[in-house]
């Protein structure tokens, strides 16, 4: 149908390609029924992670301030004197299960494409004068930003510019409380900078290293919610699965319940040939980089235990809810919290819940 070619279409041109695009109508029914108020964002600043940036009333480029936890909700509304500030609350869906599940609707559209991605968190921010902005960035993962409440209009990179990406310093403006690309950095790189104006209910994805900011059109509550998808670093992933992979039966004897070792020296001669039996005492031989390249991928295709680590990993960012490992019984549902993050394997029967294992009956799969 119509859903599937667009979906391909987003699969093939937007997420394989690197390209932001706007999903117009994303989630109609944000903008019909906005799942939280303004006083109800604003209560949570307080007890969330949040803070205010405001860009001062000079034509500086660093001239902005941040401030940060719970005095950011005062910073934010006693903006005046030409200052210009916007409202950032982050893990909103941590404790509103609407915002969760909105979430979940922006992501299950992706889904639909073939790609699989994971949520991260979700961050809002409320603007209330025009230009109310957090200045212009790269994220280092991807993002989809959702419109709420009136329109906003952004500005975005074609493509990733990596010359831009977040840990270069020199592309930021310096000596700056906020982390914002300079302009001649912008202009240095050459990227090609998009325009476009994001309705309620739109969603515009970001891939990661887009340059990209938003701003207020008018002076009305204008919010967008940043629906960030999991990525972790490939050191994250390597020391995680190592972690992981060291307190697993894999790493234990049966016989006698003993650390596994790594025995190289019978590896090595299994392995060796006869040209190498000759090697100088003290060097690194061929056979030694086999037997250890044999035996960090008999890990890695060891299908069950990515499988198990892939659960938990992915899972473990969400808030911890339910006990670990406690059982499903026929007659019983779990019911989702907000803040969760959870993953199924139908392959084995098992839900993945903050970072644990449950595995399940027949009738509960």
């Amino acid at each position: 149908g119509e859903d599937n070619k667009n979906a391909t279409l987003f699969r093939k041109k937007y997420l394989l390609g690197k390209k932001p695009c706007v999903l117009r109508g994303a989630c109609p029914q944000v903008a019909e029924n906005p799942p939280l108020t303004r006083s109800e964002l604003t209560s949570m600043a307080r007890i969330l992670p949040s803070r205010a940036l405001t860009r001062g009333p000079t034509e500086q480029p660093n001239d902005w301030s941040v401030t940060k936890g719970r005095h950011a909700v005062e910073a934010f509304e006693d903006s005046d004197d030409g200052k210009c500030s916007i409202l950032v609350v982050n893990n909103i869906d941590r404790l509103h299960l609407g915002v969760s599940k909105i979430a979940d609707d922006v992501l299950s559209i992706i889904d639909a494409s073939g790609a699989r991605m994971v949520l991260d968190d979700v961050q809002i921010s409320l603007g209330a004068r025009a230009g109310a902005s957090v200045g212009p960035h790269t994220d280092s993962y991807s993002v989809f930003l959702l419109q709420v409440g009136s329109p906003k209009r952004w500005v975005v990179s074609s493509g990733a510019v990596d010359s831009l990406a977040p840990h270069v310093d020199d592309a930021h403006v310096a000596d700056c409380p906020v982390r914002v690309l300079s302009d001649s950095a912008i202009a240095e790189s050459k990227a090609e900078l998009l325009e476009t104006v994001v309705q309620p209910g739109d969603a515009l994805y970001v891939p990661p290293h887009c340059v990209h900011y938003g701003s207020s059109v008018d002076d009305s509550d204008n919010y967008t919610y940043s629906v960030g998808v999991l990525a972790p670093s490939a050191q994250d992933v390597l020391l995680s699965f190592a972690a992981f992979a060291s307190e697993q039966a894999a790493f234990t004897n049966h016989a006698n319940g003993s650390t596994r070792r790594f025995d190289i020296v019978h590896e090595v001669a299994a392995l060796d040939e006869e040209r190498e039996m000759s090697a100088a005492h003290g060097t690194i031989s061929h056979a030694h980089v086999r037997a250890t390249q044999a035996f960090l991928r008999s890990l890695a295709d060891d299908e069950d235990l990515v499988r198990e680590w892939l659960g938990e990993h992915f899972t473990e960012a969400g808030m911890h809810v339910m006990p670990a490992h406690m059982p499903l019984h026929n007659d019983e549902r779990a019911v989702r919290a907000p803040g969760s993050r959870i993953l199924f394997d139908a392959a084995r029967s098992c839900l993945y819940a903050n970072g644990h294992k449950h595995t399940l009956s027949e009738d509960n799969a």
